[in-house]
């Protein structure tokens, strides 16, 4: 697996699941891959990143837990969401079960000296700079589309001027990550919505728990429930039961993460009904059990 001098990744727990890690473009101490396996069971890595370098990691699908041993802090990355370690920490990753394909930027700090300074400046960064944060990255009022994708489609095909576009999208990226850390991870909305819509996405977020049947939602913006089911699926790349589900599996994880009450008390407090349809959301979404989530450690290598 090539890595550079400052940053290491641990190996996984067996040869059956080797993880591909493929350099798309180095130039200057400035480095992007992309890594890719399909796992058939949680899979720990460690990293260490050095106090002159930062890592980036995009997830285009998949889905990771992260913990630093600096600190208790935990930070579920999901599908398109991004993780961001800089100035000098180390710790774990678990990947969960299933696809994961990851876009990875390394570069020296001194090489972005701006975004170096910028970055030890935010308020989360610890008295010595050090940063661990993770975030979506997708944005409901962005334009020009999600920089994500545009990345992915610049290192397809890497020329001249790839150089000057990593760079910017790593400003921007980091920027997204920074600014917007609580950004949601499973049900951001892409682009403009319908009003009544957007009303009810915002309905649900803020309430995910009650009840969310397409008869209550319907009535909820005066709407019928064929309406409803079939401008939804229209305006979001899901119906809106699933959206429902993913709501309630982001904030029954944040507890998970958070607190110490029983899988069972947090799949009711969170509408699930009960703890088997909460583990089935947690495997199907993060693909990882609320258990494994909470014994980070336990697949250490």
């Amino acid at each position: 697996m090539a890595q550079s001098k400052n940053l290491s990744l641990g190996r996984r727990q067996s040869a059956d699941r080797e993880w591909s890690r493929e350099l798309l473009f180095e130039s200057a101490n400035l480095r992007a891959y992309r890594g890719h396996c399909d796992l058939s069971q949680p899979v720990s890595r460690k990293f260490s990143v050095a106090s002159d370098q930062g890592w980036l990691a995009l997830c285009t699908e998949g889905c990771l837990i992260a913990q630093s041993p600096r600190t208790d802090e935990r930070c579920l990355v999901g599908s398109r969401s991004g993780f961001l370690v800089f100035g000098g920490l180390s710790g774990q990753v678990v990947y969960g079960r299933g696809l994961q394909d990851w876009i990875e930027i390394e570069w020296d700090t001194d090489r972005l000296r701006p975004l170096r300074d910028w970055l030890r400046g935010r308020e989360f960064a610890n008295p010595e700079g050090r940063i661990m944060i993770s975030g979506g990255l997708d944005s409901p009022d962005c334009n020009t589309g999600s920089p994500l994708d545009r990345l992915q489609l610049a290192l397809c095909e890497p020329n001249d001027g790839t150089e000057p576009f990593l760079i910017s999208a790593l400003y921007e990226l980091s920027a997204t990550l920074c600014c917007h850390a609580s950004r949601t991870i499973l049900g951001e909305p892409e682009g403009e919505l319908p009003d009544a819509i957007a009303n009810l996405i915002r309905f649900v977020r803020t309430d995910p728990a009650r009840s969310w049947s397409l008869r209550d939602a319907a009535h909820e913006i005066g709407y019928s429930p064929f309406h409803l089911s079939r401008t939804f699926r229209a305006s979001m790349p899901y119906g809106f039961p699933e959206y429902v589900e993913r709501c309630r599996t982001e904030v029954a994880c944040q507890q998970v993460l958070g607190s110490g009450d029983s899988v069972e008390k947090i799949a009711l407090d969170k509408g699930f009904g009960s703890a088997q349809a909460m583990r089935d959301a947690f495997r199907r979404h993060f693909g990882l059990l609320p258990n494994e989530i909470r014994t980070l450690g336990v697949y250490t290598v």
